[in-house]
């Protein structure tokens, strides 16, 4: 039995941009909706013309402010919402206008192997936003169990128990230059404002930082580690980054110095904890304690892929190489010898926890 996929978009002036985010989702969509909120671009011309040619059903529907306040902050997930609720195939996806698939044929086929072998299937893929930078997001998955959660900034949730999750290494191409951050920072505001969550912190304080406000991104990032201290979430770990980070620059070594070890204690696989573990200890002038912390950096991979950011400072292995040579010279240590322990050292680095490393050197 073949299973059927609809490939929901919604869109307010993407003309320039939607026939070549339509063009790439053919071969692998049964079926198309396009929710226009307002386009003013000719957006709804090009979505037309498409259908014309579409040898697939195509569904335009043209909403314009349905799905914004009084005060004009849009909800993006009522929007996508009523997309899925226009679909009528078992299987949904969804896109942005600027959401450009790559191998869409290549997707079809393990779409179609996923749902032969599975009762019911989540599928997980790749957005790429810059060269070094892309993350996971839940793209299909089954349209009736599905809902998208949050004005903005929105997820898709499928609350059918026994799916299958399965990640498809595929990735949708998405170099969005400019994105509207006073907009998002109102509804982000709204959004606190009407119930606290880690998430929404978190895109505040993101949000402060794109804009160049580095005080109010910090008093941001702070609540979310003050608030949400649930270190399973990858947005914790990046809060603390940025706090860790201003703390060593602006000498608040009590500071530095207690969320450096919660870090490593609490995400031990990431460098990034024992990067500023580093350089606090160089400030306190505890330059063995440092090596040590560099030498454990050679142990860490950086990781294939992040759900938010990666800090690429803390998995430099040309600086990090550097700086270990650097601390030789000053300890007067022989840096080869000191190569000969980092090997001896790194052949038992996985069998030492975050604890007994820092009970090492601590």
């Amino acid at each position: 039995m073949r299973h059927e996929l609809s490939v929901s978009l919604v869109v307010k002036n993407g003309a320039g941009k939607i026939r070549e985010c339509l063009d790439r989702l053919v071969g692998l969509a049964d079926e198309i909706i396009v929710v226009d909120t307002g386009s003013t671009d000719g957006t709804i011309d090009e979505a037309r013309k498409f259908k014309k040619s579409a040898r697939i059903p195509v569904i335009i529907d043209a909403v314009g402010s349905a799905f914004s306040d009084d005060d004009g902050n849009f909800d993006f997930g009522k929007a996508k919402n009523y997309g899925y609720s226009l679909a009528t195939k078992e299987y949904a996806m969804w896109v942005d206008v600027n959401d450009m698939l790559t191998k869409p044929i290549e997707v079809r086929n393990k779409f179609d192997k996923a749902t032969s072998k599975y009762p019911a299937v989540n599928i997980v893929m790749f957005t790429t936003i810059t060269k070094r930078f892309n993350f996971p997001r839940l793209r299909i998955s089954l349209r009736k169990s599905s809902t998208f959660v949050n004005p903005i900034h929105e997820y898709v949730i499928d609350s059918c128990e026994n799916k299958k999750v399965i990640t498809f290494r595929n990735d949708f191409i998405n170099f969005k230059r400019k994105r509207d951050v006073s907009r998002n920072l109102r509804a982000l505001i709204k959004w606190w404002k009407d119930g606290h969550s880690l998430r929404t912190a978190y895109y505040i304080a993101t949000t402060y930082k794109d804009m160049g406000n580095k005080h109010l991104a910090r008093i941001w990032y702070e609540i979310c580690l003050a608030e949400f201290p649930y270190w399973e979430f990858e947005e914790v770990l990046i809060a603390a980054d940025y706090v860790a980070s201003a703390a060593l620059t602006n000498g608040k070594f009590d500071l530095a110095n207690e969320l450096t070890m919660d870090m490593i204690e609490n995400s031990p696989d990431r460098a990034e904890g024992f990067y500023y573990r580093y350089i606090y200890d160089v400030k306190m002038n505890k330059l063995d304690n440092a090596l040590r912390c560099l030498l454990k950096l050679r142990t860490l991979p950086r990781p294939e892929r992040s759900r938010i950011g990666i800090n690429e400072k803390a998995y430099n292995a040309k600086d990090r190489e550097a700086r270990i040579e650097d601390l030789c010279t000053r300890l007067k240590y022989d840096h080869q010898s000191i190569n000969h322990e980092a090997r001896i050292y790194d052949s038992i680095g996985d069998a030492i926890d975050a604890t007994q490393f820092m009970t090492t050197i601590y």
